[in-house]
């Protein structure tokens, strides 16, 4: 391996460390003597417990301004489907902060109106410490209307910042600010990169990515960012459903863990990514499509700043272009902040419908059988009767629908080059799970842990950063070393309590022999009675346990050997006894050292919406 000073520092012995991600474990991060590899350089300083202070009297006290699910006037607030942190405030209470803006150059901020009905003033003045005024602004806020985005300059340093909110009739009225944030703008630095995007690709499966070498081009832009960074071929998804594995990624934590499975919201108990970061100076937006992270009272938001549900009435499936036009004037606005953003991107989701410009790249037009690419649900395609050229054709509209995504990631990519910021942006690649065709007898996803649902690609692009460029990873790791890797890289705390690995090691080490392979392991609960499902890839070898749930008794094991038979078509189970009584007791040990230095999370019970609802349904997602 290529050497770089970057690398050149003491790693703790953190590999299957189990602390646990949450709040309270404030651990160092795990680098190093000689320090993190990279460094935040501008900063956005929140002012929002520092607003809620002022509105309490200046009363002392613990702020809940993070606290999920809403705790009083202060946290989430939601103006359509736009969620933010934010302060509720009634009209005509004036509110008065001392700040230090140091070299900040803008005070922003976002107001909207949480009344049914009504208008209210207001304006927000910053001053110096001699009382002069160096910036102010003024907004009417109208129920019904969405945020509205305010950015001041700030010419030279201020000590004061005042609000005063104004009914336009007697009564009162109720506002709320959000995000309100001194901004030092983000610049060139010797240390690497500033920002993170994490960008989660709904339902792709890696073996059907020309990144990981599938004959059709079906990613030629994620295949550029690999050449040009970091390609796990072996990466695994935790569970084979969104909420549990997307749960994964942003908790460090495995399903049981963190509480967020099928019927259940995310444990509040468990720290985010999103935490950490906004913990440590920077801005944190996500802009999600899938209702099972998106939803109301899921508690996905914990951490971000802004939480946008990127959803249309009447409509089930979010196109990413239409995530892009959303996304995109957010980034022209404050892209200058350092940043940590999270796109959840429906596509290729069922149903598997491509656009014009896609449809009929790899299927044939010739074709006529039953298909329709509306109705490419697995309800749908269960009651035709499917041939091999139907087969093909259904894989064949996937793949252009991933073709499709992967121009829509492309837009993603060339516009953070346009605003100057991708070249100090550590971009992450991931999928929640895979799709079935008719492998194992069946479609889509969920109810399965064989390779087509749990294997997963995972790219990481790092700029500046020569020992990055270049690199495929053959040891197997999964979606849930994500959280940890990006906190020790940043020197954030959280990285050794998690359960997922840092793999800054195996990234630094000469060979992947080097670095002792992790079991990967991934479980779900099924919505057939409460069924359990669970598996252990050691080596080449799998077991896939299945029983009732909260049980130690299991009606079936099956056992693969992937190196012979990486398309699980024989259970060697009777065959490798031995092998398979070596797994058990591997998997028995990794969940009883769990247990010992966990506590289970179980989250709250969902409240999804009647809209969530529908969408859901729409996507397939029958309980």
């Amino acid at each position: 391996m290529r050497s770089s000073g970057v690398l050149v520092y003491a790693v703790a012995a953190l590999l299957g460390s189990v602390v646990g991600c949450r709040q309270a474990a404030e651990t160092p991060a795990s680098g190093a003597a000689a320090g993190p590899p990279f460094a935040r350089t501008g900063s956005a300083s929140d002012l929002l417990c520092a607003l809620e202070r002022a509105a309490r009297g200046g009363s002392e006290g613990r702020c809940t301004c993070d606290d999920v699910p809403l705790a009083g006037a202060c946290g989430h607030h939601t103006i359509g489907l736009d969620r933010r942190r934010a302060l509720r405030l009634p009209a005509g209470v004036p509110l008065s902060l001392t700040v230090d803006s140091g070299g900040a150059t803008s005070l922003r901020y976002a107001v909207g109106s949480l009344a049914r009905a009504g208008a209210v003033t207001v304006r927000v003045t910053a001053s110096t410490a001699s009382g002069e005024r160096v910036a102010e602004h003024e907004d009417v806020v109208t129920a019904g209307l969405p945020w509205q985005d305010v950015a001041l300059k700030l010419p030279q340093p201020v000590a004061r910042i005042d609000v005063e909110t104004v009914a336009a009739k007697a009564g009162g009225g109720e506002v709320a600010i959000a995000t309100p944030r001194l901004v030092t703008p983000s610049a060139d630095g010797p240390a690497g990169p500033t920002n993170v995007v994490v960008y989660l690709i709904d339902t792709l499966r890696a073996d059907h990515t020309s990144a990981y070498g599938y004959p059709r081009d079906t990613t030629p832009r994620l295949a550029a960012l690999a050449l040009d960074g970091i390609r796990f071929d072996l990466a695994y998804s935790t569970a084979a459903r969104t909420r549990p594995a997307t749960a994964s990624v942003l908790t460090g934590l495995m399903p049981a863990y963190h509480g967020a499975h099928s019927g259940f919201a995310l444990s509040t108990q468990v720290a985010t990514l999103a935490e950490r970061f906004h913990a440590g100076g920077w801005s944190t937006w996500a802009f999600v499509t899938n209702g099972h992270v998106a939803g109301p009272g899921l508690n996905f938001e914990q951490g971000f700043d802004r939480f946008q549900y990127v959803r249309f009435p009447g409509r089930s499936h979010t196109r990413t272009e239409e995530v892009n036009a959303v996304l995109f004037p957010h980034l022209d606005a404050v892209a200058d902040e350092p940043f940590l953003l999270y796109v959840h991107a429906l596509d290729p989701h069922a149903p598997y419908d491509p656009l014009p410009g896609y449809a009929g790249r790899f299927t044939d037009p010739a074709y006529a059988g039953p298909v329709k690419p509306a109705e490419t649900l697995t309800e749908d395609l269960v009651k035709l009767p499917i041939g091999d050229a139907d087969l093909r054709h259904v894989v064949g509209l996937y793949d252009e629908e991933i073709l499709y995504q992967d121009a829509m990631f492309g837009a993603l990519l060339d516009r953070l080059e346009k605003l100057g910021v991708l070249d100090r942006t550590v971009i992450v690649v991931v999928a929640d799970h895979g799709e079935e065709f008719k492998e194992h007898g069946s479609w889509a996803h969920g109810g399965r842990l064989f390779e087509e649902q749990t294997h997963v690609p995972l790219v990481v692009h790092v700029p500046r950063v020569a020992a990055f460029r270049g690199r495929t990873i053959a040891q197997p790791v999964q979606i849930v070393d994500v959280m940890p890797t990006l906190l020790s890289w940043f020197g954030l705390p959280g990285a050794s309590a998690c359960q997922g690995r840092d793999l800054t090691p195996l990234l630094a080490a000469a060979s992947g022999t080097d670095v002792p392979a992790a079991p990967i392991f991934a479980e779900e609960t099924t919505y057939l009675q409460g069924a359990e499902l669970k598996s252990l890839r050691s080596g080449s070898w799998k077991i896939i346990r299945s029983g009732g749930a909260g049980t130690d008794r299991y009606q079936t094991t099956q056992l693969y050997d992937l190196a012979s038979d990486p398309g699980e078509t024989t259970d060697v189970a009777r065959k490798e006894r031995r092998r398979l009584f070596e797994l058990d007791e591997e998997l028995q040990r990794l969940e009883r050292g769990w247990a010992s230095a966990f506590r289970r999370e179980q989250g709250p019970k969902e409240q999804l919406d009647e809209q969530t609802k529908r969408q859901l349904r729409a996507l397939g997602y029958v309980e």
